[in-house]
């Protein structure tokens, strides 16, 4: 970022000035920012580890989107850390993605997006785009 403004953090009582709607409309601006920072932090982190590990086995070019589904666990549904890469051809492979940094990141955005059995986070390389979503899979 650049040419940043100051900003002064509010205090408690300010917020609690604050009538519902300016409160909610804060509340949903912080939201997002949290969700970018998050998403920034899973893209880079998979795409540092990508590069780490060079040519991978079964793709016929550069990693070009990488999709995760969920496992369940005793405190909700989380993407699983091993996910499939694909190149531009469509050719894919799995890959465990296993560095504590990444794990993080990963573990941020599952708690904080609205996932289930059917979820699935896609990392679009190219355009620098994470989406977490829901398949309507049913059979």
């Amino acid at each position: 970022m650049t040419d940043q403004t100051p900003f002064t953090m509010p205090t408690a009582e300010q917020l609690a000035t604050l009538d519902t709607a300016t409160f909610t409309k804060f509340w949903e601006i912080a939201l997002h920012e949290q969700q970018r920072r998050e998403d920034h932090a899973v893209l880079m982190t998979l795409r540092t580890e990508l590069a780490a590990l060079g040519p991978i086995d079964g793709l016929d070019g550069p990693p070009v989107r990488v999709v995760f589904e969920t496992t369940e666990y005793e405190n909700g549904w989380f993407f699983d850390d091993t996910g499939q890469v694909y190149d531009a051809s469509g050719s894919s492979a799995y890959v465990d993605f296993a560095s504590s940094d990444f794990r993080a990141a990963l573990a941020n955005v599952s708690a904080s997006a609205d996932i289930g059995e059917h979820g699935g986070l896609t990392v679009d390389l190219t355009a620098g785009t994470v989406d977490a979503e829901t398949y309507l899979d049913e059979g």
